[in-house]
């Protein structure tokens, strides 16, 4: 099914008909049918003769036939189609003939007609007017209508020009001539004013003619208003040609008044029609154009709307400036960016808030522009912004000239760039940064992009590879190095693909042959976009670092050799310690005992023979045999206090100290001793060891608290510095902090001996132990205040050797 057009309602001959349209064809055509009926009983009633009838009606005839041609003209025009010139030229040849017919009926110009042969020419034109007026409706019908055969507008010129300025003239002008000259020797149809034996089947003929065309535009389909019409027209054509051809017997018998009458109804029908249809038409298209001025005015005010909204709210300064310069109207986005109101901005011109290191560079495009050597112009500049701070801007003008050319005002654009200069600014340092950067870097570093051009490179790499004084910007590295092996491409490549490759130590040869080392590394960069934009490669030569841990290698093996000598130095030192302690132990303990025995004898066999200063001499010798053993007790316990395997496990040192003090209770019952021990104190050590360093600071504190009356020794933890300490404190004598460094000393004591008796060995002890787990010992204390010996072991930290 073809697309229907909605202009086609507009229009008589494609505009469907409506249901009262319908009806009131049909009662037109009721109406004609039944006065048809009423009338042709009475055909061939004669009336006297009236010569003025037929000019008067057929010349209205006339007329409106030319008019129904003319009208449908119009339409043809507006939309061309084979059929619409098929119908304008059927009523353009009906008015023709009808005029001829006319002028040719006999006693109105002359007795004969105006051709002379009046009686048998009126006949013939009149039959041939009717049966070539059904036969261009015929012709309208069988080519489908106004929406068939459509034509462009200059081909419907064309073919009008040929079809009614010639065609149909000329087709009128060959059937007067036949009907009127006696040269054609056309039959006779008429004796006078009577019908002749011949007429009625010519008037058959043309009857039936009328007939196909009524059944031809009864059958088309789709069916316009004008179809409907063109049949009434018909159908009162063809009751015309009944009543004044057919039915009748001679002229101005009530058959041939009655006939003219219908032929005048048949041109007026669809004359009323094409008349109503162009009314519609007009009246359609004055409510078009009102309600397009309408819509043009609701536009208007739509757009105006619209541009004070956008001039108002737009994201970019808007300016109007009038050619001297003066600002016209300025919107909310540019008194932003420059900081005014509108009335200041109004009151001055764009010359005074530009800056004035860019007011000539504007100037000179305004002039271009004002000259008409560009339409319009972009330049970046600066504003004084009303606080006096610098803007950037970019600005884009165009000129609006007047009807007549004459500059009318420019229009601004303006879009602050500050920050975007700011970046720039910032984006220029930090490449002048990365150049540097790469200039100075201490490693060979190049930058490339996809193809593997040269971006950048730090001075580094054109020393390291030679190539001072090349250009190399731009060029391919595989030009500047075209020995480079297809492992390497692949590997850059696959560092273009996004994965990152390093290696830590890479050997080549130089081409002097000499051996070098290289760490490098090849790293994919990104662009703003997120995409690989290309790779860059750092080299770093270790030939240095690679010789230095060989030359470590083999200091290490040197320094082995070494520790193993003086290992078994150590050891053979051991053994001669160990044979002094036996010396010790044997050697010189044989004398002492031979010397006090032989001092205990001589006392007790010759005590009464001797004198008071013999007795007191005795004495000192034994005292002195006797410290002299403990001498030599003291140096073998400090020589064992460190010996042996190191066992490391945790060591309960609460339940040390618990014990030993129960003893040192148990071995002087008279003494009363507050003694507190924090629970669960633990550590990690040899237990053989820290079990003796205990009992040493808490045998100190015992003693040195014996003069005390309230004695107190306490055994706790304390954190400090994150470390964590054992602590022995008590409550006696004390000592100076002056003399500390004394305290660990072997064989050197703080106290006098007939005050605290001792042989200063106990805290060198507790030092050579802590320093064997890798910790240390420190004291505090005060004269008569007591004092406290704090003892840090490492969790697990490795015995050191003895």
């Amino acid at each position: 099914m073809a697309d229907t057009d909605p202009d086609d309602e507009l229009y008589l001959s494609t505009a469907a008909p409506s249901v009262a349209q319908q009806r009131l064809a049909l009662a037109v055509f009721g109406v004609s049918l039944a006065l048809f009926v009423l009338a042709a009983p009475f055909a061939r009633v004669q009336f006297a003769g009236e010569p003025a009838f037929l000019p008067g009606v057929q010349s209205a005839y006339v007329v409106v036939a030319a008019t129904a041609a003319a009208l449908l003209f119009g339409q043809y025009l507006t939309r061309p189609s084979v059929a619409m010139l098929a119908l304008v030229a059927g009523y353009l040849y009906a008015a023709l003939m009808g005029l001829v017919h006319t002028v040719e009926f006999p006693r109105l110009f002359t007795a004969d007609g105006l051709f002379g042969h009046a009686y048998e020419g009126t006949a013939w034109l009149y039959f041939l007017w009717h049966g070539g007026y059904a036969l261009f409706m015929l012709a309208y019908a069988a080519l489908g209508g106004a929406r068939r055969w459509p034509l462009s507008s200059a081909q419907a010129r064309r073919l009008a020009w040929l079809v009614l300025g010639l065609g149909v003239p000329a087709l009128v002008a060959l059937l007067t001539w036949a009907a009127v000259s006696p040269a054609a020797h056309l039959p006779a149809l008429m004796r006078g004013d009577l019908d002749g034996s011949r007429k009625f089947a010519v008037a058959l003929v043309t009857w039936l003619l009328g007939a196909g065309a009524l059944l031809a535009l009864w059958r088309k389909r789709p069916r316009a208003v004008l179809d409907l019409w063109l049949l009434v027209a018909v159908a009162a054509d063809m009751f015309d040609t009944a009543l004044a051809a057919v039915l009748n017997h001679a002229r101005f018998d009530l058959g041939w008044y009655a006939g003219r009458a219908y032929g005048l109804l048949a041109g007026a029908a669809v004359l009323l029609m094409v008349f109503y249809s162009n009314g519609m038409l007009y009246a359609q298209l004055a409510r078009l154009r009102a309600a397009e001025r309408q819509r043009a005015r609701e536009r208007l005010q739509e757009s105006e709307g619209r541009f004070q909204a956008t001039f108002e709210h737009a994201a970019t300064g808007i300016a109007l400036v009038s050619p001297d310069g003066r600002f016209l109207r300025v919107n909310a986005r540019l008194c932003q960016i420059t900081g005014y109101r509108a009335d200041e901005l109004l009151a001055r011109r764009f010359h005074d808030i530009t800056h004035p290191d860019d007011l000539d560079a504007d100037l000179s495009e305004l002039r271009r522009l004002l000259d008409g050597e560009i339409g319009s112009y972009t330049l970046e500049k600066r504003y004084v912004h009303r606080d006096g701070a610098r803007v950037w801007v970019n600005l884009t003008v165009s000129l609006v000239r007047t009807r007549e050319g004459a500059p009318d005002y420019f229009v601004a654009m303006v879009e602050d760039i500050t920050t975007r200069k700011a970046t720039e600014a910032a984006l220029a340092e930090s490449q002048q940064r990365l150049q540097l950067l790469i200039d100075h870097a201490p490693a060979a570093l190049a930058m490339f992009d996809r193809e593997m051009r040269y971006l950048a490179a730090s001075r580094r790499w054109i020393e390291d590879y030679g190539l001072g004084g090349r250009p190399l910007l731009g060029r391919s590295h595989y030009e500047i190095f075209p020995e480079i092996g297809a492992a390497w491409k692949a590997a850059h490549q696959r560092a273009l693909a996004g994965e990152v490759i390093r290696c830590d130590e890479d050997r080549f040869e130089r081409a002097d042959s000499s051996e070098c080392w290289l760490r490098w590394e090849l790293r994919p960069w990104h662009a703003a976009d997120g995409e690989i934009g290309g790779i860059v490669i750092f080299t770093e030569d270790t030939t240095g670092l690679v010789e230095a841990r060989r030359a470590i290698v083999e200091l290490n093996a040197g320094l082995e050799t070494r520790v193993a000598e003086r290992t078994a130095e150590l050891a053979a030192a051991n053994a001669e310690l160990d044979a002094f302690a036996y010396a010790v132990s044997h050697d010189l303990r044989a004398p002492l005992r031979a010397m006090s025995g032989f001092a205990q004898a001589l006392r007790e066999d010759a005590g009464e023979a001797l004198g008071e200063d013999a007795s007191a001499d005795l004495r000192e010798i034994s005292a002195a045999s006797r410290r002299m053993g403990e001498l030599i007790e003291g140096i073998l316990a400090l020589s064992r206090s460190t010996r042996g395997e190191f066992d490391r496990s945790v060591v309960d040192v609460s339940a040390i100290a618990t014990r030993v003090l129960r003893e040192f209770g148990a071995r002087e019952p008279q003494r009363h001793v507050d003694c507190r021990v924090e629970p669960g104190l633990a550590v990690q050590g040899d237990a053989r060891m820290l079990e003796s360093a205990l009992a040493n600071l808490l045998e100190n504190a015992w003693k040195y608290s014996a003069k005390v009356d309230a004695a107190r020794i306490d055994v706790y933890a304390e954190t400090d510095d994150g470390r964590r300490w054992i602590c022995v404190r008590d409550n006696g004598a004390g000592f100076d902090m002056a003399y500390a460094k004394r305290l660990f000393q072997p064989f050197q004591r703080l106290h006098r001996q007939d005050e605290f008796p001792g042989m200063g060995i106990g805290l060198a002890t507790v030092q050579r132990i802590a320093r064997r787990h890798g910790g240390e010992v420190r004291a505090h204390a005060e004269p008569g205040r007591g004092a406290v010996f704090c003892l840090y072991l490492p969790a697990a930290a490795p015995a050191p050797a003895p």
